[in-house]
């Protein structure tokens, strides 16, 4: 059975500060096959690489993001990255890129109109957009862009995401995986990939090794790699 891809959860954040070039260079460093990362849409509407709605709980700075642009973000955190950025570092390094977009926020669905703007010089990576909005997957998926959709899947939104979404691909919690590892076969056998977030234990590697899950998304992806027997 093939290993689980390992996509870094915000950069390898477990020893950085979250959704950084420093978190990302690591990830390369450790072995990550790709990035996850969280994006908003500023007042200004550049795509930044963040994931709360404020500033609060990185910067201890009350901004709304949605509410300010971005030079402003970028002076109150010097580390906040911009799309742009990691898209040039997935090139280079020939990452794969899960884009997760946040909702719901005041400017609604403008922050996929960007993304799939952003992305187009870059038909070389391999970029999945995700979301537990099921308007957000449905909008991307109706510009059929050969972008990979993957719903994001909790407790309150499961019932109307495995019926209704259009999602080529599914991601529950690694705490969904534990109490229901059937849920993998079943979203297999639909012709679903699976992600699985965050994992970060052993135990909970292993699982998702033997269950078959397609992407693995973790705060440690060195460990992931070792775990998982990568070369």
């Amino acid at each position: 059975m093939p290993r689980p891809l390992i996509y870094a959860h915000r950069g390898s954040s477990f020893d950085h500060p979250e959704n950084t070039r420093a978190a990302f260079m690591a990830a390369i460093t450790d072995g990550a096959d790709g990035f996850e990362c969280d994006l908003r849409l500023t007042k200004d509407n550049q795509v930044i690489i963040w994931h709360d709605s404020n500033m609060l709980r990185m910067a201890n700075h009350k901004a709304v993001v949605a509410h300010t642009e971005y030079p402003e973000l970028k002076e109150i955190y010097p580390d906040l990255m911009l799309l742009t950025e990691l898209l040039e570092i997935a090139s280079e390094h020939k990452k794969a890129l899960a884009l997760e977009t946040k909702h719901p926020v005041p400017s609604g669905n403008e922050v996929e109109n960007k993304i799939l703007e952003l992305v187009k010089p870059f038909k070389n990576l391999d970029i999945a957009l995700l979301s537990f909005s099921w308007l957000a997957i449905e909008k991307v998926f109706r510009f059929e862009t050969g972008i990979e959709t993957v719903a994001l899947v909790n407790a309150l939104n499961a019932p109307i995401m495995n019926r209704f979404s259009s999602a080529k691909s599914f991601a529950p919690s690694i705490e969904e995986i534990r109490n229901h590892p059937e849920i993998v076969a079943r979203y297999k056998s639909e012709g679903k990939r699976v992600f699985v977030w965050t994992v970060n234990e052993v135990n909970d590697l292993k699982l998702c090794a033997q269950l078959g899950v397609d992407v693995v998304i973790t705060d440690m992806p060195a460990r992931a790699v070792s775990e998982l027997g990568y070369p």
